[in-house]
């Protein structure tokens, strides 16, 4: 391929020195033209050796690339900020956006790019990623795909009161990504999802491709833990976000159940947490269960994939 753009893989990381040089492995590991890979790494002031660990990664690597930048800042802004910070020292056309745990997998920007010039009109697209370490699987599942095929208005309506993880394959426009102002730093704690309300409501859709290109790693982080309820701070964000959110109707029918159900699901965790000293627990899970009776839309969501995962394993089952 001839005319390739500049693609910056921007790196974000904190107290990540026993992953990211696996993560910095996989980008050297592309099949995409080096000379066409900016790489660009920002840490979030890590009191481990991850920015030293980085240093010397760079200096034995970091001329295969086209431009390398490693910024360490001395105090935590939380994920938005360091997020804004990487992709506003980012100069590619495109955007790559990777967490210092995660790994590349060698197709990805290829893929990616291959794909942003069969669809001249896309901005931001996102892919499949297989989850590993504590969790395995791959997503989207199938049920979440059509969400892609919505026109942007229609995905904002769908953000507004659920959202499913996949922000670790975004392959973001860096333009367009200015010009809705990159994440809202009032959220430390979370940068997708009011940065996907934003790029929609602007009128940017969220492309998709079928295609896996990032192995997300599954640990104890700012969203997920094995031992801990929740992660108060990133619930409060969460809680944060939805308290923003304005009707597009005129205060419907559709809207209000929607709102009602989105607001059991937030302070419902917020309380459980509350009660249960933020433990993992058998009561824990039963208090999530009653919760859940109160929000059949998503009861039966849950239903659905546990189907669907029963139905898939029962094709698997060799026949004698």
């Amino acid at each position: 391929m001839s005319n390739l753009p500049v693609v910056s893989v921007s790196v974000i990381s904190y107290n990540a020195a026993a992953t990211i040089e696996e993560t910095l492995n996989s980008i050297l590991e592309q099949d995409y033209r080096p000379e066409n890979i900016e790489l660009v790494i920002s840490d979030d002031a890590s009191v481990d050796d991850t920015v030293a660990i980085t240093e010397r990664w760079l200096s034995s690597h970091g001329d295969a690339f086209r431009r390398t930048r490693l910024i360490a800042n001395s105090s935590n802004g939380g994920v938005s900020r360091n997020c804004n910070t990487v992709w506003k020292a980012s100069t590619g056309e495109w955007i790559k956006t990777i967490a210092a745990d995660d790994i590349l997998l060698p197709g990805c920007l290829s893929s990616n790019v291959d794909f942003i010039r069969q669809h001249a009109e896309c901005s931001i697209v996102f892919s499949r990623m297989r989850w590993f370490g504590s969790v395995e699987r791959v997503t989207p599942e199938p049920s979440q795909i059509a969400f892609f095929d919505l026109p942007a208005l229609e995905q904002y309506k769908v953000l507004r009161f659920g959202s499913f993880n996949f922000a670790p394959t975004s392959f973001i426009r860096r333009e367009a990504l200015e010009s809705v102002g990159f994440a809202d730093e009032s959220f430390r704690n979370i940068e997708d999802l009011p940065l996907w309300l934003r790029f929609t409501r602007h009128g940017f859709r969220l492309y998709y491709h079928d295609g896996v290109t990032v192995n997300y790693r599954v640990s104890d982080s700012i969203s997920k833990s094995s031992s801990r309820f929740v992660n108060v701070p990133f619930l409060l964000d969460m809680i944060g976000v939805h308290r923003q959110l304005r009707p597009l109707e005129s205060n419907g029918f559709s809207y209000r159940y929607l709102r009602f159900e989105r607001s059991v699901l937030l302070y419902s965790m917020l309380i459980i947490s509350k009660v249960c000293r933020n433990r993992r627990s058998g009561l824990s899970r039963f208090l999530e269960l009653i919760a859940l009776l109160f929000r059949p839309r998503d009861l039966w969501g849950v239903m659905r994939r546990r189907l669907g995962r029963l139905t898939r394993r029962i094709r698997r089952v060799p026949v004698n």
